[in-house]
């Protein structure tokens, strides 16, 4: 497992522990666990606004959930 550095305030680490003990973590369980909840958001929000891009250059196919199950022929 790898060590990363990262140079805090005083501030910002009594912010991170108080949030880390909302978590019930440890301080760095709880910055990894923040990290990676904010990159799925991130993530999502992509997916999403290029759902809404497609869908406005009319490039997405709405297909109701009976006309699927004929397609797949369940």
């Amino acid at each position: 497992m790898s060590n990363i550095t990262l140079r805090l305030t005083d501030e910002e680490r009594e912010i991170l522990n108080n949030v880390a003990h909302l978590y019930g973590d440890k301080l760095s369980t709880a910055i990894k666990t923040i990290l990676f909840e904010k990159i799925e958001e991130d993530y999502n929000l992509k997916i999403v606004k290029d759902f809404e891009k497609r869908e406005k250059e009319n490039k997405v196919e709405l297909v109701s959930l009976s006309d699927f199950r004929k397609k797949l022929g369940v």
